[in-house]
């Protein structure tokens, strides 16, 4: 009982500091690829493990039996994934995204950092006439870093021009 005990505290410790770690990523402007940008997909992705986390840790105690501290430990996470799938269904149709209009400039040195024009996609409505240019770099392996960028004060021997296609899709 006392290495599951054990086990369950480094394990809530760990959700923790992922948590704040996705967290910390986000506010020094690392974003997941997909580009979360509305606040709902924003509470989506830091708010509800917080709660789940902040919810384990007010309702297990010493007080509660065990067999009711594993329902909670077992309950929550399973209701609160479900709301979250539920959510990101609902929010899968109705958000809005940039997308990749042109890949512009691509570095010599390392051809994974490149500038990009992107739109923002509307879904049904097409695609917003504001874009953006910024300089996309890869931050560990499932998120991108985007800084923009003034194309003008470019330092071109950094840069080969490649002008390729971005993920626009028309009609």
């Amino acid at each position: 009982m006392k290495y599951l005990k054990s086990f369950i505290s480094l394990s809530m410790l760990g959700l923790t500091l992922l948590v704040i770690l996705l967290f910390v990523l986000r506010f020094f402007g690392v974003e997941p690829r997909s580009a979360y940008e509305t606040e709902i997909e924003k509470i989506q992705v830091y708010g509800i493990p917080l709660v789940i986390l902040l919810s384990l840790f007010l309702t297990v105690d010493k007080r509660n039996g065990t067999r009711s501290n594993f329902t909670w430990i077992i309950v929550t996470p399973i209701f609160s994934y479900a709301c979250i799938f539920l959510m990101s269904v609902i929010l899968l149709f109705s958000t809005q995204h940039w997308i990749d209009f042109t890949i512009t400039y691509q570095n010599k040195k390392d051809p994974n950092r490149t500038i990009r024009e992107q739109l923002i996609d509307l879904g049904a409505h097409g695609y917003a006439h504001q874009g953006r240019v910024v300089e996309v770099r890869p931050t560990l392996v499932f998120f991108e870093y985007c800084v923009p960028i003034d194309t003008n004060q470019l330092r071109k021997s950094e840069w080969r021009y490649v002008n390729l296609e971005g993920d626009v899709k028309f009609p």
